[in-house]
Formats: C-alpha cells, structure tokens, sequence
C-alpha cells in the first residue's frame, strides 16, 4: 500500500529505485527494513539481502537508531511554507 501511495506522489518513481534508495537509508541506520521471509518477516543486514529483499512484494520500513538525526539534516534541507509550525516529531 505504501508503494501505490508513493506511486501516486511520485508517478515516475520505480520501485526498484525506492528499495535502493531504502537500502542507503538502512546502511546508514536512518530506517530498519524487513521483508517476507520463511516463518514471517525478516531485518535486513546488508548487501547480502539485496536479491531477496529485491525478490519481495512488501517491505515494512521502522524508525532506526538513527532516524531522527537523518530526518533532521533533511528537514533542514527543504524550505518550508510561510507560516509554517512545526509540532515536534511524532513518535511511532
């Protein structure tokens, strides 16, 4: 579902490129991945997931270690609205 949202948002985006973008992100600890594996899903660890993690049709993305740093250098890379306030960082 999150994929078809994100489709909706960004029609030229391929999926192929949101789990690569996803997996810098994971190596970075700014997000945890996992995906469908026997008995449930699976944390990715690394390079060596890449073909099944590619292979799958879901991925579930969870706050990491360092998700709030990484969501702040960004934030502070966008131009917000006039009049803008922000609430704080909703916790998951």
């Amino acid at each position: 579902m999150f994929l078809t949202r994100l489709g909706q948002l960004f029609p030229d985006i391929e999926k192929e490129e949101f789990r690569d973008a996803c997996t810098r992100l994971a190596r970075q600890m700014a997000i945890e991945l996992a995906f469908p594996s026997i008995g449930g899903y699976r944390n990715y660890q690394g390079a060596a997931d890449d073909e099944e993690l590619f292979r799958g049709k879901t991925v579930l993305l969870k706050r990491a270690s360092l998700s709030e740093v990484h969501f702040r250098q960004l934030s502070a890379l966008i131009e917000t609205p006039f009049g803008f306030k922000p609430h704080g960082l909703r916790r998951l």
